[in-house]
């Protein structure tokens, strides 16, 4: 069959279009990179043959030698486009030591007319090229994942500014009236194409379009977008040895030649990113390493005109406290808005024309977004927090449109779109209803940048893979051996307990389009539902006794009111109430011949965690203690141990680990040596020490913490994002749960 301008190939329920290198299911786009698109060319146009590695590597790298894992990776990455799993190869059938053949049935169309194609000799295959090749469509898979505080955002969600918005009370409500655009209008690119292993964390494009600057683990790096000519910019000279976390300053200099970078605490959670520990940095396209401008600061934006840097300082018990300028080289600094203790502030940005700033504050009683003029007069509200709750992060448009994200929950996990709200840059107010921009489903994008006029936007697309794996336990606790996944799918699986006899494990997962509990042997391939239904249920806990599955109760809708701790037989049953509880409340049980459970509620204060005993059939108990808590966290990291004797927790990611006796309230404290970023906890089986999995830069690890605070290392995960672990009651197994992100940048046009 020879090749025709359009052509299309079909299969299934997807087609094909070579012109312009676009995979379609079911008329919607879906992303795929340009050798990705390639590859799947190659194996359609040899449907039902079996294509050899070799013969694949030559026909895709004619002229450059490549490692045989490029191939394996875009493999892969097209099995997850087409929707394939370990269990179910459909289209892309591998061929022990033979190859891989495409095993659906294609035909082909061509300017409306259908052709049959036949398999033919093995020839190159050259894409066709376009104008551009435009990715029309992103899939972004925006998990939650239970050991991260909720926090109130207003920037990205890469932890910008991690204050002022709870991101957690997503939207399902009514949409403002106004039409959505059509999506073939829209274009999508890719810009960077970092695996897993090392995903890119935030990046922005500069005012002219032509510069893309971006972060990863390897640092900073400067691309220019019209050749793909990429550097890396060197670390400065007092940074040399250190590891730092980079945060690039959505908007750039007018110049479109200097940048500003924020350097936090290596390996800190961005949910914690704040002045504390940070300095603000000059970057220039020209090149030469990094320049600092001041430390103990973040930088929130650049003045129009060039001539002011916005920062935050002054950590309180929230975030930042005070909003400060200074000049284009860190000169003539002054505050301009500050709150006290119990305020925060954040994110300050101009209006177009300079005059008029906004930014987010906690410092009303609810919570605002506010503008005010420079030149004096009031603080006035541009959306209260009614509408706040349903959206975050904000973009304001060169055109005074507020550009900003709304997310709601679905069977395809949580989904976010641009919205755009007119502003009155005279008054700040708004000056019409708002209106829907996208109409995405399965992702949300994050981290927005925009040119100067307005024509193109980046953000960054975070996709999470989650796992569930089980090791075996030995040499007490300090070794894993024969670690495996457990489960299998590419749904989210968390292990939450095990059996009383640790011979099956308790785990939640929401491959059904909603998170059910579901156990499973050790040993086994298919799950038992335990707990299944129209709600989400976000956490549980086998009692005391092993009779009984004790678990909570929330959806995206309700997290505002009471949390519902619920019980239900292991053996079968309905499910009854225990207790109500207030939002973000978490439970631990002890094991027999302990009979304690025990609840953490946040004080309605937020400065305490209280602690109250509770049974599993007769609810509610004494209040055990109140623990005083010093950050933005609306959760910290706890646990009851085994025997029922202690409790532990941190009271941030720097830790310390702290005992406290449940019987006389004596206290003890541990210093991790050498490890600062304490993002879970666990007892270990015996009680005589931890599981704690800690960010390290670029990634997470998991370690085994002693009662002496000796640290010792079971496994660190480059690209990793979250992680946690749970032992069997017998110490012999560990369940661990692991959060990887796929991280890209890609640019968005005509919207």
């Amino acid at each position: 069959m020879s090749k025709q301008a359009n052509h299309f190939y079909e299969f299934g329920p997807f087609r094909v279009d070579a012109g312009r290198q676009l995979l379609l299911r079911d008329g919607q786009p879906v992303p795929l990179t340009s050798k990705a698109f390639e590859t799947l060319l190659v194996l359609v146009r040899h449907s039902e043959q079996v294509l050899s590695k070799d013969e694949l590597m030559k026909l895709l790298w004619p002229d450059t030698f490549v490692e045989e894992s490029n191939l394996t990776q875009h493999i892969s990455m097209l099995r997850k486009a087409l929707g394939e799993s370990p269990q179910d190869r459909r289209y892309i059938v591998t061929m022990p030591g033979r190859g891989y053949r495409f095993a659906e049935r294609v035909r082909g169309v061509s300017d409306g007319n259908e052709l049959v194609v036949e398999s033919h000799s093995i020839e190159r295959v050259t894409v066709e090229e376009t104008e551009s090749r435009e990715h029309r469509a992103a899939v972004v898979s925006f998990a939650r994942f239970r050991h991260r505080p909720w926090n109130w955002i207003l920037g990205t969600a890469a932890g910008v500014c991690a204050i002022f918005i709870v991101r957690a009370n997503l939207w399902r409500g009514s949409r403002p009236p106004g039409s959505l655009p059509a999506q073939t209008e829209m274009k999508l690119r890719q810009l960077t194409t970092n695996p897993s292993e090392n995903p890119v964390t935030n990046g922005a494009i500069s005012p002219d379009g032509k510069y893309l600057a971006y972060t990863d683990a390897n640092g900073m790096h400067i691309k220019l977008l019209e050749t793909g000519e990429m550097r890396t910019v060197p670390a400065p000279e007092s940074l040399k040895g250190k590891d730092v976390e980079w945060r690039i300053v959505q908007q750039w200099f007018p110049d479109s030649t200097r940048f500003l970078a924020d350097a936090h605490p290596s390996g800190e959670s961005p949910a914690f990113w704040s002045s504390q520990g940070s300095s603000i940095w000059i970057l220039s396209v020209l090149g030469g390493p990094p320049r600092k401008l001041r430390d103990e600061a973040t930088a929130y934006s650049i003045s129009p005109d060039g001539s002011s840097i916005s920062f935050g300082t002054n950590k309180g018990r929230l975030g930042d406290r005070e909003i400060w300028l200074m000049g284009p080289d860190g000169e003539n600094a002054r505050k301009l808005f500050g709150a006290d203790e119990d305020g925060a502030m954040c994110c300050l940005r101009w209006f177009p024309h300079g005059q008029r700033v906004w930014f987010g504050t906690n410092y009303r009683p609810a919570g605002d977004l506010v503008t005010s003029d420079l030149n004096g007069g009031p603080v006035t509200s541009i959306l209260p927090w009614s509408v706040l709750k349903k959206s975050w992060e904000y973009t304001l448009l060169p055109d005074n449109r507020l550009l900003y994200l709304v997310a709601e929950s679905g069977a395809a996990g949580t989904s976010c779109n641009y919205w755009v709200l007119p502003l009155d840059e005279r008054t700040g107010v708004p000056a019409d209803q708002p209106r829907q921009l996208t109409n995405w489903s399965g992702y949300c994008p994050v981290n927005t940048s925009v040119t100067a006029d307005g024509k193109k936007l980046t953000f960054l697309k975070w996709i999470g893979r989650n796992s569930a794996h089980i090791a075996e336990l030995e040499t007490n606790g300090y070794r894993l051996a024969n670690a495996r996944r457990f489960a299998s799918s590419d749904s989210l699986d968390i292990p939450l307990d095990w059996t009383a006899d640790s011979k099956g494990l308790i785990y939640v997962s929401n491959r059904n389009g909603h998170f059910e509990i579901l156990k499973q042997s050790l040993d086994g391939e298919t799950s038992e539902a335990l707990v299944t239904g129209p709600n989400d249920n976000a956490d549980a806990r086998v009692s005391p006794d092993g009779a009984w599955l004790l678990y909570s109760v929330t959806t995206l809708d309700n997290l505002r009111d009471s949390l519902q701790v619920m019980r239900v037989p292991l053996s079968g049953g309905p499910s009854q109430l225990v207790l109500s509880a207030s939002p973000f409340s978490e439970f631990r049980c002890a094991r027999s011949p302990s009979t304690l459970c025990v609840l953490a509620e946040r004080a309605g204060n937020r400065k305490q965690f209280i602690m109250t005993a509770f049974d599993t059939l007769k609810g509610r108990q004494a209040e055990l203690a109140r623990i005083d808590i010093y950050s933005e966290a609306k959760k910290f990291h706890w646990d009851l141990s085994p025997d029922g004797t202690h409790l532990c927790f941190t009271r941030n990611p720097r830790g310390p680990i702290e005992t406290l006796s449940v019987d006389n309230r004596a206290t003890e404290t541990i210093h991790v040596k050498d490890w600062n970023n304490l993002e879970s906890l666990d007892w270990d089986a015996d009680g005589e020490g931890f599981f704690v999995g800690s960010g390290v830069h670029g990634g997470m690890a998991l370690l085994h913490v002693n009662l002496q605070g000796d640290a010792r290392v079971l496994q660190e995960i480059p690209g990793s994002a979250a992680l946690f672990a749970r032992p069997s009651p017998d110490g012999r197994h560990l369940a661990f749960h692991e959060f990887r992100i796929e991280g890209n940048l890609w640019t968005l046009e005509k919207f």
